[in-house]
């Protein structure tokens, strides 16, 4: 991992140079999946956010918040993380960490997703709809709770519903569809592979799915203890927050399960795109 971490610098530093300074993220195409990595961050049940490095040592990054748990972080290098305790979403640029309100009086938030544009949208379970924030327009509106939002290739917008047990490829209740018990998170991986986690208190699975359709399916983790969250770095290791078990584990790119790192009550977590 080490020796990765050393040459993914390496590649990010020619990227810059070769781009003219700028940073990569501030040159993907509308709809290209960017390329994510260390550092990764962590949401916690005792109200901290945690900053991981590839060899799973941590810092704080903000602590003292109440309840938080989805969180995004937007090619612009802000974090935003759902404030469960305070029905609201608060964004958080990376670098200086001064927190700023872009939505409250929400009806129970519990996951944040951004788009290819930027724009960022929230789920609400208690009126089983999703919004997007800046201008908080209802995109749509189902008859279970959205517990699980991502954007996968061409900003298709994943949802996740866990009354009724179905993973959405497009925002509509019509839309295809496959059989997930309790979705709690969908993430993503550089190809734009999907990724589904169940929530379910024992044996857990993780689920993997083409980009486009949900074709292709194939479980690379399970017998997890109540998972909440995924990420998936650039090269295809995908890490799991397992509350029930106070740790992080990781299924490397050959499907192998470790255990990576403890941590209390981890919630939802997400990589920085490049």
């Amino acid at each position: 991992m080490k020796h990765f971490s050393f040459f993914v610098s390496i590649y990010f530093v020619i990227l810059v140079t070769s781009c003219g300074g700028k940073h990569p993220s501030d040159l993907l195409r509308v709809g290209q999946a960017p390329l994510y990595d260390f550092p990764m961050y962590v949401s916690s049940g005792d109200g901290t956010i945690w900053k991981f490095n590839s060899d799973a040592t941590k810092q704080v990054f903000v602590t003292g918040l109440n309840d938080p748990r989805g969180i995004a972080i937007d090619k612009y290098q802000n974090l935003y993380v759902v404030e469960f305790g305070t029905s609201r979403v608060l964004k958080f640029n990376l670098e200086k960490k001064i927190p700023e309100v872009v939505a409250d009086s929400l009806q129970t938030p519990s996951v944040v997703a951004v788009d290819s544009f930027g724009d960022v949208y929230v789920n609400q379970e208690g009126a089983k709809n999703i919004i997007r924030v800046k201008d908080r327009k209802v995109v749509n509106s189902y008859t279970a709770r959205p517990t699980a939002i991502a954007f996968g290739v061409n900003d298709i917008m994943l949802v996740g519903l866990f009354d009724i047990a179905k993973v959405l490829w497009g925002g509509l209740e019509s839309s295809p569809s496959y059989t997930v018990q309790e979705p709690v998170m969908i993430s993503t991986d550089g190809n734009g592979r999907v990724y589904v986690v169940e929530g379910t208190a024992t044996n857990a699975k993780v689920y993997r799915f083409h980009q486009s359709e949900p074709t292709g399916v194939k479980i690379v983790a399970d017998t997890l203890s109540g998972a909440t969250s995924i990420a998936v770095d650039s090269v295809g290791n995908i890490y799991i927050s397992e509350p029930g078990a106070s740790r992080i584990s990781l299924v490397t790119f050959k499907n192998e399960l470790y255990f990576w790192a403890s941590i209390v009550s981890p919630q939802y977590m997400a990589f920085t795109p490049y």
